[in-house]
Order: structure tokens, then C-alpha cells, then sequence
């Protein structure tokens, strides 16, 4: 079976087309660096060298080995070199969650703090609402996620990254564009647009406890499932939105975002999985500035 050994001692004898050389190359005796030639040329049943006691010359079955033995040896090198950098967590693929709140500044900063170091670590984006992040961070499908609020589980551990202020959406030429901040009780009877159960249940239930302290339910007119929809729905003055943050790429196509003056906040949560990517996540943590 032929083995690294005996091509490495190839490689070195076809590149200085001399044995003595060779041999003071690799650090061994011309004699030992011989065998492992004639071992080499036994196992695979083909003539590499042509050979005199003045003259050494490749053979083309030798010119087709060095060739390839020199990729070989580029990717035995490269395995080594990936394999140590995964184990310490220089190196890897992540799959990153994000929602919607998470788009305008959050995801962009950390991927660009991210992208200022040369790493050979992957980040794979996969847009998911925060009650599918956290059966996903259980379920070993995403190493991180950007959701809404803390998430108690074992295998999974959490940080603050910001606390976003709530703001109403509102049609430019609505009743209430013209005050800087808006108190709960100047919406409770307003018309509401809303992202629907299935991708914003974790916002829709803050927006929910807003109204029960007016003793109000929000009067959904339209839910959608992209806050694109929603703003769409609220520029053509179909009823009002809110959304967790200032969206800057949407303010002025016929809307006007108001702050809410309630105490109450949403928290930007990153989350990861626990386990044989920790130290990997660890790493990519500290490259986007957040460890």
C-alpha cells in the first residue's frame, strides 16, 4: 500500500533528479530513500525513474505521479490545516435565524464587523420568526438566531443585543402624523394591520399586552407575513401598523413612524446552540464584537 513516506521521498527525487540531494533533503540515507522508490514502483507495478549511476529522468508514468502526489500532499495539507482551525474554532460554517426587527441594523453591523477579518468561517442566512429559531436552536437545524425576548432552555444560551423602542406606522396624511409621540390610548381605536400568528406571534403578543393596559384589543383589519406588506397596506391608509425599531428604508414612501411614549420595549435577543460548535460560535462572537 502505498503511503505518504514513500511519496514525499517521490517528490523529492523527481524535483532534484538526484538521490544524494534527496536524500541530504529529507534528512535519511540514499540507500533508505532508494527502497522506498522500489517499494513505490513494486506496489503501483509501473517504472517511475529512469536511472543510471550519472542520470536520473522521469518516466511519464513518473511525470503523472509527481503531478498528482503534489495535489495530493496541497489537500492532505489543507485537511490538516481546516481540521486543527474547526477544532479551535478559527474555521467552520454557522447557520445564522434572523426575523424581521433584526434586518436594518442588527444583522448588517454583525455581519460587517464580521467581514472586516479574514476568516474561512461561513455564515449561512435563513429568515425564520422567532417561535421557529427557538424549536430550531433546540433541534440542533441553526447554531445562532436573532429573536424576540430571552429563550430558557439547557442547550441554549442567550444575550441582550438591544432594546428597540416600539413605533407606530402611520399614512402620512393620518390624524396623528403631526405629534412627535403618540400615548397607547391615541390608537386603541384605530384600524390595525398586524403580521400574522405564524411569523410575528412573539411581537403580535407585546402589541396585544399594549392594548389590554386601555383596556382594548387591537381591531385587526389585515395581517400579513412581511413587514414590506404591512407598510404597503398603511401607505395606501388601509388602517395603522407598528414594528419594533425606526425601519429608516421604509420612512417617507407615504409613511411616518411615531414613537410610542410606553415603557414597555422590545428586546433583540442573539441566541445560540450549545455543543460541538461552541467554540466556533465563541469565535465568531468575538469577531463581530460581541463577547
Amino acid at each position: 500500500m502505498t503511503d505518504i513516506r514513500q511519496l514525499k521521498a517521490f517528490i523529492a527525487v523527481a524535483e532534484e533528479l538526484n538521490f544524494h540531494r534527496a536524500a541530504e533533503r529529507l534528512a535519511t540515507v540514499q540507500p533508505a530513500l532508494s527502497r522506498l522508490i522500489q517499494n513505490l514502483e513494486l506496489d503501483m507495478q509501473v517504472q517511475l525513474l529512469w536511472r543510471t549511476t550519472r542520470h536520473v529522468e522521469l518516466t511519464e508514468a513518473g511525470k503523472t505521479l509527481l503531478r498528482e502526489a503534489r495535489m495530493l500532499l496541497q489537500n492532505l495539507e489543507q485537511a490538516v490545516k481546516v481540521t486543527q482551525q474547526s477544532a479551535n474554532g478559527t474555521a467552520g460554517n454557522l447557520i445564522l435565524g434572523y426575523m424581521d426587527f433584526a434586518i436594518h441594523t442588527v444583522l448588517p453591523d454583525m455581519l460587517a464587523a464580521l467581514s472586516k477579518h479574514k476568516s474561512d468561517i461561513g455564515v449561512s442566512l435563513t429568515y425564520m420568526s422567532t417561535m421557529q429559531q427557538r424549536m430550531a436552536l433546540i433541534e440542533g437545524n441553526i447554531d445562532l438566531g436573532i429573536m424576540i425576548g430571552q429563550m430558557n432552555s439547557p442547550h441554549v444560551e442567550t444575550r441582550i443585543l438591544v432594546e428597540e423602542p416600539i413605533y407606530a406606522v402611520l399614512p402620512t396624511a393620518h390624524r396623528l402624523a403631526n405629534k412627535r409621540k403618540l400615548a397607547i390610548s391615541d390608537v386603541l381605536t384605530e384600524r390595525v394591520l398586524l403580521g400574522n400568528e405564524l411569523d410575528w406571534s412573539a411581537f403580535r403578543q407585546i402589541i396585544f399586552d399594549l392594548y389590554a393596559t386601555g383596556g382594548a384589543v387591537p381591531q385587526i383589519i389585515y395581517e400579513a407575513s412581511s413587514a414590506a406588506a404591512l407598510m404597503g397596506l398603511v401607505a395606501k391608509e388601509l388602517g395603522i401598523s407598528f414594528y419594533a425599531g425606526l425601519p429608516r428604508v421604509y420612512d417617507g414612501n407615504g409613511l411616518v413612524f411615531r414613537r410610542l411614549s410606553v415603557p414597555r420595549k422590545v428586546p433583540i435577543v442573539l441566541a445560540w446552540r450549545k455543543g460541538e460548535k461552541q467554540t466556533l460560535v465563541q469565535h465568531v462572537l468575538k469577531l463581530m464584537n460581541l463577547s
